[in-house]
């Protein structure tokens, strides 16, 4: 069971991985955007002055907020896409008649694209290092350990938007909502501590803020696991309770779409 599943994994990674690469001039021109990124922040960093946002260095507080919070928006649209990428192939009732359930069919399809925003966080973390930011400290292990917990806490949101793919097929205001909310309460570009104290109790029950709060120790202060695992257990908090809330609402839609019988149309 476990080896066939790896197996559907790996397929599903190579396969997305070839659609990628099949688009080079896409690659060259993400290359270009995080330059043009990181020097546009690099310039909003100087606005900072002398003050150190959390304690941080401005630009890395800016470039991690920015790179952890991307790839974290990646994990959560890549099961949304999955199905929208279906629908506009004709694929998605073959797909739903395979003998791999459809729950994992979804879900499977995130392999790639987590890899990809892991990839895409390391690129802006090293950018940040050629600005000058420091990272002699960082502990990369625990790094690794925030990034799926956090991942996985926004894993649950994600089905939830998927689930909205499926039923309603176009716009998607979970996306919406989950985007705007991370960027004006989650401490992407500000500290969450220059939020009003009741915004700032809304932004707790965020996991980008614990997973930002979390990452930026690691990588800018070189904290250990014990240190962040007030965090951790947030982070663990959000994606026990989300992602089975988020598979139960996706199987029903899934379910009810195909009552309707409108699973094959876009």
């Amino acid at each position: 069971m476990t080896a066939g599943l790896l197996q559907k994994a790996r397929a599903c990674f190579v396969r997305d991985a070839r659609i990628d690469a099949s688009y080079r001039v896409s690659f060259v021109l993400d290359a270009v955007d995080g330059l043009l990124m990181v020097v546009a922040y690099t310039m909003l960093a100087r606005m900072f002055g002398s003050a150190r946002p959390d304690g941080f260095d401005p630009l890395g507080f800016l470039l991690v907020g920015i790179a952890v919070n991307g790839a974290l928006m990646t994990a959560q649209t890549c099961f949304a896409q999955a199905i929208r990428g279906a629908h506009a192939a004709g694929t998605i009732k073959a797909v739903m008649v395979t003998p791999t359930p459809p729950l994992t069919v979804v879900t499977l399809a995130s392999v790639y694209p987590v890899a990809r925003a892991m990839m895409d966080v390391v690129i802006w973390l090293a950018g940040a290092w050629m600005c000058g930011v420091s990272m002699a400290q960082a502990n990369l292990g625990t790094a690794v350990v925030v990034f799926v917990l956090a991942t996985l806490a926004v894993a649950g949101f994600g089905f939830l938007s998927a689930a909205f793919a499926v039923v309603f097929k176009r716009g998607d205001p979970i996306l919406w909502m989950f985007g705007a909310l991370t960027l004006l309460l989650g401490g992407v570009l500000y500290p969450t501590s220059a939020l009003p104290p009741w915004l700032g109790a809304l932004s707790a029950g965020l996991p980008i803020t614990h997973a930002l709060q979390a990452m930026r120790a690691v990588l800018l202060d070189g904290a250990s696991l014990a240190h962040v695992a007030g965090e951790l257990l947030h982070l663990a908090a959000f994606a026990v309770v989300g992602i089975p809330a988020g598979l139960a609402v996706l199987a029903g839609a899934l379910g009810v779409a195909q009552q309707r019988g409108s699973l094959g149309h876009g």
